[in-house]
């Protein structure tokens, strides 16, 4: 019931991105939630839902600490 909800928010969020709606939309179920890859010819987007609160928040803490480590970007 979730997934068609949580597929229509990332496919306004890539049309709002590119102006037009994805040619592909593909909603993967995970241990924290789901994500959700939509493309097109004019980009790539991959928009994340998580389960736990506070869980997004964690990643993005956790992608700026290693992007201090690496010499290769970092996302």
């Amino acid at each position: 019931m979730i997934r068609p909800q949580l597929k229509q928010i990332a496919e306004t969020a890539y049309q709002t991105m590119y102006g037009q709606r994805p040619e592909l939309c593909n909603i993967q179920e995970s241990f924290y939630g789901w994500v959700v890859f939509a493309a097109s010819p004019k980009g790539k987007v991959v928009v994340k839902f998580s389960r736990e609160i506070g869980r997004l928040a964690k990643e993005i803490t956790g992608l700026n600490r290693l992007s201090k480590c690496l010499a290769c970007p970092v996302p």
